[in-house]
């Protein structure tokens, strides 16, 4: 009996030490932190009054990105081998439940003077309590980094809400497009 209460406790401790760890405090300082969450919520926040695509980084409209930013957390954050570094923020977004937070994660590049290129959204999970939007986001970011998709997820409401069959993230335009509607759009 004890020997195999010894087996099962290596096995469950060789299970949970699988599950990799990208916390943030791993990688970055805090000042690194403050300055890679305003970034990515100028990246991935709506726009504010009066911004568009292009000029949204403008210093004008910093004020408005920084009063928006007491919604996010960053959450995990992984650089790999090819240079691309990969994050999760927890949103707060407003819900008349309990439940009120969002995983979103994505991935970018750098250039040379650090700014980030290559931006693209991977994932959104639909309102969840802080828990299950955690573990649920830990693990469709870590299924992306490993296997380079979440294909097992997609079509699992309690997992996605984007992508899903009818909106994907278009990164030419570095937001989240249905294509079937913007083609009837465009015909009209």
């Amino acid at each position: 009996m004890l020997k195999k209460s010894i087996i099962f406790i290596l096995l469950t401790s060789v299970f949970f030490s699988c599950k990799k760890s990208y916390d943030p405090e791993n990688l970055l300082t805090t000042e690194q932190k403050e300055n890679l969450l305003s970034t990515l919520i100028i990246q991935m926040d709506k726009l504010q009054s009066g911004a568009n695509m292009n000029n949204r980084f403008g210093e004008e409209f910093k004020e408005g990105y920084e009063q928006r930013k007491k919604l996010f957390s960053l959450d995990q954050y992984y650089i790999d081998q090819d240079g691309f570094h990969y994050f999760m923020v927890i949103r707060r977004v407003p819900s008349l439940y309990e439940a009120n937070k969002r995983a979103e994660a994505g991935r970018f590049r750098k250039d040379a003077s650090g700014k980030i290129t290559d931006f693209e959204e991977i994932f959104l999970t639909p309102i969840l309590s802080d828990e299950e939007a955690h573990d649920k986001g830990v693990t469709l970011l870590q299924e992306f980094i490993t296997s380079g998709n979440i294909e097992r997820y997609k079509n699992d409401i309690t997992y996605v809400e984007f992508p899903n069959l009818t909106w994907t993230y278009n990164k030419k335009k570095q937001a989240w497009v249905n294509e079937g509607l913007d083609s009837l759009l465009r015909k009209n």
